[in-house]
């Protein structure tokens, strides 16, 4: 003490039994941390691995073959059921990928019906194969094999044939990176074969030139002989459907050009904005008179001289497309002109083949077979004049003698000047203007032994405009003027 005050003094060293509070607190704190960290745990490892894994387990047995094989215990049920799902998800990889082909040719089928609206949405479709697009844009290369050759092939022939193209193509345009796809195609009627090829903008023309490779190089091995259109650079999805359509009309110049040829819309505009409007005008008349005179084998020769200079003429498919429509009707009207009956038209023996035409050589052996039948029904009609229809014929000279011609003559017995003229001559042993000349001649010496008409109205008369043409036909032939004969011989 010290005044009376009393001081405790506390030692700043801890007594042993202080120390041993203090562990037990941290011993008992960290226990119950690590407690509560278990039992989280516990409930998490119940909740979302062992519940799953359970229902896994039952799902398994319950369709598992032979659940009775299986062992008893938990270990075991877990290898079993591990083991059928993972040979489930083989199986499930497996069909996957033998329905990989099913898969994109229906997807080409959707693409080119714009049923697909933009490449994320195509990509969605393709995750299922693990592949995707790697561009946003496309351009198709549509391949059509001759129509004559695919229509000779039994279906067999066909299956093959149309499968080397599709995996020529296709491993033409296959991609170097693992995930990534560039080309997929589907089949089409009549021998047609699109490929969507997935190009970026610079890679476009170079992908595009590639078509005249790939088209020579199948052309030589199987000798399909077709043709190949390429679109232009399609960046829309939902234009896939007018694309395609429009691409697919670049084959009618096949009709012109004939196959093994790449059209692509460069071309086809070209020849487009050629000659669509103005006929050969010069062509048509030479056709026309040819066939007047029923000079068969001339205007054969004469349209397939035409139409085969129709590659070097530039010619548009519709300008061809209408003169040949044209010079049937030319062939038509020589028949109708001439009275003659076109079975072989009215029954479609020869308008089908001629709907079907498909080229230019084609289009000139039909015209052969159109020109043949009209010249044999030409000769037929000729073989059938009677002596009865000529009395007819020679009847209406005689009644018009001032004003007939070769053509009135002609339309009044529906015949062409051609056909009538070889078919009188045949007849009657001399031409129509010889025989006309003759009539003339003899009604003229009648009106001047029997009447007093004078020489200008019997020259009127008999149709010739000028009298001095008149006296000079008169004295050829009889040695005599006009006037000579009325004083020797009038009444």
């Amino acid at each position: 003490t010290y005044n009376n005050w009393k001081y405790l003094y506390f030692s700043k060293r801890p007594s042993e039994l202080a120390q041993l509070f203090l562990s037990l607190r941290y011993v008992i704190t960290w226990f119950l941390i690590i407690f509560t960290a278990c039992l989280l745990v516990t409930l998490v490892v119940s909740k979302k691995i062992y519940k799953p894994i359970a229902l896994l387990t039952r799902y398994a047995k319950s369709v598992m073959k032979n659940p009775g094989d299986t062992a008893h215990d938990d270990i075991g049920e877990l290898s079993d059921a591990f083991s059928f799902l993972y040979g489930q998800w083989s199986s499930y990889k497996d069909t996957i990928s033998n329905s990989a082909p099913l898969l994109l040719h229906n997807i080409a089928m959707n693409l080119l019906d714009s049923d697909i609206h933009n490449v994320e949405e195509l990509n969605s479709w393709l995750s299922i194969l693990h592949v995707r697009f790697e561009h946003p844009s496309f351009f198709l290369l549509v391949f059509k094999i001759d129509a004559e050759t695919y229509d000779n092939l039994d279906n067999r022939e066909r299956d093959v044939m149309l499968l080397y193209i599709k995996e020529h193509v296709e491993s033409y345009f296959s991609s170097r990176d693992e995930g990534t796809l560039r080309c997929i195609s589907c089949s089409r009627p009549n021998g047609i074969i699109p490929f969507i090829i997935n190009c970026s903008e610079e890679q476009y023309p170079q992908e595009k030139a590639a078509a005249a490779v790939i088209l020579s190089n199948l052309n030589d091995d199987i000798a399909a002989h077709a043709s190949i259109a390429v679109s232009d650079r399609i960046t829309d999805l939902t234009e896939f459907n007018r694309a395609f359509r429009q691409t697919l009309d670049y084959f009618k110049y096949v009709f012109v050009y004939g196959n093994q040829t790449v059209y692509d819309s460069d071309m086809v505009r070209k020849l487009d904005s050629g000659r669509n409007d103005v006929y050969d005008n010069a062509f048509k008349k030479s056709l026309q008179a040819l066939l007047n005179q029923n000079r068969v084998t001339e205007a054969k020769q004469e349209i397939a001289d035409f139409f085969r200079l129709a590659k070097q003429k530039n010619y548009s498919f519709l300008y061809l497309q209408s003169l040949t429509t044209e010079i049937a009707s030319m062939v038509i009207h020589v028949y109708q002109s001439n009275d003659i009956p076109l079975p072989n038209l009215q029954n479609g023996d020869m308008l089908q083949p001629y709907a079907r035409l498909t080229n230019i050589d084609r289009c000139i052996e039909w015209f052969d077979q159109l020109l043949d039948l009209l010249d044999a029904a030409m000769q037929h009609k000729l073989s059938q004049l009677d002596s009865e229809h000529m009395k007819k014929i020679i009847t209406y000279i005689d009644d018009n003698i001032g004003t007939v011609t070769l053509s009135s003559v002609s339309d009044a017995f529906k015949m062409s000047t051609a056909h009538f003229s070889r078919m009188f001559k045949k007849n009657t042993g001399i031409n129509l203007s010889d025989h006309i000349m003759n009539k003339r001649m003899e009604r003229a010496c009648s009106l001047l032994s029997e009447s007093d008409m004078k020489v200008a109205d019997i020259t009127d008369t008999l149709g010739y405009q000028n009298t001095n043409y008149f006296n000079k036909i008169f004295k050829s032939k009889y040695q005599m003027t006009p006037t000579q004969y009325r004083k020797m011989h009038h009444k």
